[in-house]
């Protein structure tokens, strides 16, 4: 029954609906939050279905397997949503022991591969939901528009997963890609050219419908898109629902004006896909890359700024588990010498630090040095 009316009917009806709208020419929807909560919705459904798990490799060398997961989240999550990302770390990677301190390195590598995830995303449109909206309300949901921050963002990255591979090397199980991962890969390569192409999620979502229903998985898209919602995508849709709703009744004017410069990352601070929806549309590409760059360097600071974080670093870090330097940069940490141990939230806003200082050097010079709205003319960006 749920094959035949979501799948079937269901399906046939949006895609008819989105088909129609295209070949019209008119847009089903025109505010650019209500846009990103249905591409949210339409990623959420996705990844969830299509089960991709992250790749492990070069296995049986923990420095450059560490090296690689690193550079990987990072640059995967120009794809689809830093949140599935980030949960994938926390629950589809299997760590091995190995060393002495190896539930501490665990814990760096996975912060620093979530870091990288939460920030090199907002290279393409579709990488970060404190992204897309931003992209949306300044016409750049295109496939190049994010390209030049990659200048600023890519070498950072590299330069984390080079310290996580020298410092904190870990061993992880190499991922088996039998025919189910292949098949993850194909489904979610064709999901996305749907939405790029088209850009249209009614469309999309309609398809993705169509087809679980003709291959009878219906109740597993149904299944796995409640798993996704579950493990933190609710709560960052709730957000943009939120920022829909501030638009409509018109109280997101009080709160635009601090939503610029260093009120973007401060913004991003307290919650990144809020202040991505919210934000007003500015009128060059500087302060377009500026914004862009703002959201980045906030959104990672603590774990509920991306709200992904919080799900998954709520454990306790033991005083035992740190290495001696660790236990000389960290032993001030509330609870970490009396009680033995801490929140993993607090371990997590500390490692990040020297990270966004890093991003955020990196940024200013790039901006400052115009470098990057010269890459962006270059390709033909325009505001």
């Amino acid at each position: 029954m749920e094959g035949i009316i979501i799948g079937v009917l269901l399906g046939l009806g949006m895609t008819y609906w989105g088909i129609t709208s295209l070949l019209d020419e008119v847009k089903i929807v025109d505010s650019p939050v209500t846009e990103t909560l249905l591409v949210a919705i339409y990623l959420t459904m996705l990844v969830g279905f299509v089960g991709f798990k992250l790749p492990v490799f070069f296995a049986n060398r923990p420095r450059l397997s560490t090296f690689c997961l690193v550079v990987f989240a990072g640059h995967i999550s120009l794809l689809f949503d830093s949140f599935a990302v980030v949960l994938l770390l926390a629950g589809g990677i299997t760590f091995i022991p190995y060393g002495e301190f190896s539930r501490f390195n665990q814990f760096v590598v996975k912060v620093v591969a979530a870091f990288n995830a939460l920030t090199v995303g907002g290279g393409f449109y579709l990488g970060e939901l404190w992204g897309l909206p931003w992209f949306i309300s300044n016409g750049q949901a295109n496939l190049i528009a994010g390209f030049p921050v990659l200048i600023a963002a890519t070498p950072v990255c590299l330069a984390t997963a080079w310290l996580a591979a020298f410092f904190t090397p870990v061993k992880m199980e190499a991922t088996k890609f039998d025919k189910d991962q292949t098949r993850a890969g194909i489904e979610f390569v064709i999901g996305l050219l749907i939405i790029i192409m088209t850009h249209s999620p009614i469309l999309s979502i309609g398809l993705l419908f169509l087809y679980t229903g003709v291959i009878g998985k219906t109740p597993r898209l149904v299944k796995m898109t409640l798993h996704e919602l579950e493990g933190g995508a609710a709560v960052a849709l709730s957000l943009i629902f939120f920022a829909l709703i501030l638009t409509q009744t018109g109280t997101a004017q009080l709160i635009q004006p601090y939503l610029s410069g260093l009120g973007m990352f401060f913004g991003a601070m307290i919650s990144s896909p809020f202040a991505g929806a919210i934000a007003p549309p500015v009128e060059t590409l500087y302060e377009f890359y500026a914004g862009l760059f703002f959201l980045m360097n906030g959104a990672p600071v603590f774990v509920f700024s991306s709200l992904v974080a919080i799900m998954v670093f709520k454990e306790t870090l033991q005083y035992e588990d740190l290495p001696p330097r660790a236990k000389v940069i960290l032993g001030w940490v509330p609870g970490m010498k009396s009680r033995g141990y801490t929140q993993e939230a607090l371990v997590y806003t500390i490692v990040v630090t020297p990270m966004i200082l890093l991003l955020g050097t990196a940024s200013y010079i790039a901006m400052q040095s115009g470098i990057i709205v010269t890459a962006a003319m270059m390709l033909g960006v325009t505001i």
